[in-house]
């Protein structure tokens, strides 16, 4: 940093903000987090947060598919839907989640084709979709009865 000091009325520099979509694919974390899910999924090792992973990138890419209205992205997050409804009744069931052949690969296609998808769309809509995700969930959990546990619902 420099000592020189600034004349009156000059403007400080700042660095510009990096747009969202940007710092998104700058920072890796995002491809790095799901990639470990998808990791787990297929050492068997995964837990519910790694199922939470893909939840998210789910409903994410499904909001914004559907603003969009791009079928092809609705349909692959109907194919992972499909997977991850499989995952969670196996869960319940057997308290597992061991994923199949099938569920994997859609799991990975749901991956690859949000990558490709964000790539090549506004970080504003990738704001928008998180806005509208965390929005919806405040809401359904307001609706909710604290008092009652899920299953006697």
């Amino acid at each position: 940093m420099s000592n020189k000091k600034r004349k009156p009325g000059m403007r400080k520099r700042t660095t510009p903000r990096v747009p969202p979509l940007v710092a998104m694919f700058t920072d890796r974390t995002v491809d790095l987090v799901q990639h470990e899910a998808l990791s787990a999924f297929c050492d068997g090792r995964a837990t519910e947060e790694h199922f939470d992973v893909f939840l998210d990138c789910r409903a994410i890419l499904l909001l914004a598919a559907s603003h969009k209205h791009d079928e092809g992205m609705i349909a692959v997050c109907d194919v992972a839907g499909i997977a991850l409804d499989n995952l969670r009744g196996r869960y319940e069931t057997e308290h597992s989640l061991a994923a199949t052949e099938l569920e994997i690969q859609a799991l990975t296609l749901l991956i690859e084709v949000s990558e490709d998808f964000w790539r090549r769309t506004s970080g504003l809509l990738f704001e928008a979709a998180v806005h509208a995700l965390a929005e919806a969930r405040k809401q359904r959990n307001e609706h909710e009865d604290p008092g009652t546990a899920p299953e006697e619902k």
